[in-house]
C-alpha cells in the first residue's frame, strides 16, 4: 500500500523536498474494474477475498503466504513475513478495501518526478498486468524494471538486488 500513500503525499503536500519515487511492488493504479478500469480486477474476487478473511483470517495469511516468497526462502523468512500481516480483522479489511477501491490514475498523471516501479514477474499478490505495467505507464517520468521470477515480497527474496537498484537510481542525476 506504500505506493498510494507515495501518489498521495506528492498530489496533496507537493514535491518541494522530494527528489524522486521509486514504488515497489504496487497496489496502484486501480485494483478493481470498472467500465473505465477494465483490465482491473472483477469485485466479485475481492469480495470473496474478504469473506473468506471474515471466516478465518489467519488461515488465509498461513496458505496464501508462500507465493508471497520464493522456494528457497527459509520457513523462518516466511514465518516473519506472516507476522507482519498480523493486524484485527476490521483493520486488515478496511486496508484492504482502501488499497482495492482506490483510484490513483488521475494523480499519477500528474507526477512528474523521475520514477522507478519495480516488480517482479512472479507477483501473484498484485500482479504485473493489474498494478506495476499500468502505474509505470501512468508516470510520465517512470522507468519500470520488472524483476523475472520474483515474487510480491521481493523486498525480501531480492533485498541485495532492491538495494543496490534503489540506490542507482537515486543517485542518478
Amino acid at each position: 500500500m506504500a505506493g498510494g500513500e507515495v501518489v498521495r503525499y506528492l498530489t496533496r503536500h507537493g514535491k518541494e523536498r522530494v527528489a524522486r519515487i521509486v514504488l515497489i511492488a504496487p497496489t496502484t493504479p486501480k485494483l478493481i474494474r470498472t467500465e473505465d478500469n477494465p483490465g482491473g480486477a472483477p469485485r466479485e474476487v475481492f469480495e470473496a477475498l474478504w469473506a473468506g478473511w471474515r471466516h478465518d483470517y489467519p488461515q488465509w495469511v498461513d496458505e496464501n503466504i508462500a507465493p508471497f516468497f520464493v522456494p528457497e526462502t527459509s520457513r523462518a523468512m516466511q514465518q516473519w513475513g506472516a507476522e507482519l500481516l498480523e493486524a484485527t480483522l476490521p483493520v486488515a479489511l478496511a486496508c484492504s478495501r482502501a488499497m482495492a477501491e482506490g483510484d490513483f490514475r488521475d494523480e499519477m498523471r500528474r507526477i512528474d518526478l523521475p520514477a522507478l516501479v519495480i516488480q517482479g514477474d512472479r507477483d501473484r499478490s498484485m500482479p504485473l498486468e493489474l498494478t506495476g505495467q499500468p502505474s509505470a505507464a501512468l508516470l510520465p517520468n517512470c522507468r519500470l524494471q520488472i524483476y523475472e521470477g520474483a515474487p510480491h515480497g521481493l523486498m525480501f527474496t531480492h533485498l541485495d538486488r532492491l538495494n543496490a537498484d534503489v540506490l542507482q537510481f537515486v543517485r542518478e542525476s
